[in-house]
C-alpha cells in the first residue's frame, strides 16, 4: 500500500501523461482501437435548440476526417458515464469533472469556452480540466488574466466551406 502510494505520488503524473500521449498518437498498431472522443452537450438532436450540439458536430466531423477517431455526443443525462472515452470535450460551463464515473485513467478533460466567459471564470473547477480552449484571442486573454490558466484558441468554424462567403 505504501509503495503504491509513493509510486503514484512520484511518478503518477509522468505515467498518466505518457499514456495519454501514446493514446493520442496511436496509429492503430497498439490494439487500443481508434481514439474515442465525446462531447458533453445540452441535447443530441438535429432539432436541438442550443447551438453547442451543432458546434460540437462541426468539430467532431473534422476530427473524424483528420484522425479517423470515434466520436460520441453525450446529452445532459449521460455526461458523466465516461467508460471507454479517451477525450471528453465539455461544451457547457456547468459540466463538473468531479462527477465523472468509471473513466479511463488516461481520460483527457477539455473545456471549450465559446460563450459565457464570466460564468466559466467564476467556476472554481475549471482548473480540473487538462486543456482549456476558448474561441477568440480576446476571451483567452480575459481568462488567462483572471484565472492564470493556460488557454488555447480554438475557433468555432471548422468547416471552411460552410463559413466561406461566395457571391
Amino acid at each position: 500500500q505504501t509503495n503504491d502510494r509513493l509510486i503514484r505520488e512520484r511518478f503518477g503524473f509522468i505515467l498518466r501523461n505518457s499514456i495519454r500521449n501514446e493514446r493520442i498518437d496511436d496509429d492503430g498498431s497498439s490494439g487500443f482501437g481508434p481514439l474515442h472522443i465525446a462531447f458533453a452537450v445540452t441535447e443530441v438532436s438535429s432539432s436541438a435548440k442550443a447551438g453547442d450540439f451543432f458546434t460540437a458536430v462541426e468539430l467532431g466531423q473534422s476530427l473524424y476526417k483528420e484522425y479517423n477517431c470515434r466520436i460520441t455526443y453525450l446529452p445532459l443525462d449521460k455526461w458523466y458515464q465516461l467508460a471507454g472515452i479517451d477525450v471528453l470535450i465539455a461544451m457547457r460551463d456547468d459540466f463538473d469533472p468531479l462527477k465523472i464515473e468509471g473513466s479511463e485513467p488516461h481520460l483527457i478533460k477539455v473545456a471549450w469556452l465559446r460563450n459565457w466567459f464570466e460564468r466559466w471564470c467564476n467556476y472554481e473547477r475549471l482548473s480540473l480540466f487538462d486543456i482549456v480552449f476558448t474561441s477568440s484571442e480576446l476571451s483567452a486573454k480575459y481568462i488567462q488574466d483572471k484565472l492564470k490558466l493556460p488557454v488555447r484558441v480554438q475557433r468555432i468554424a471548422t468547416n471552411i466551406r460552410r463559413f466561406t462567403h461566395k457571391s
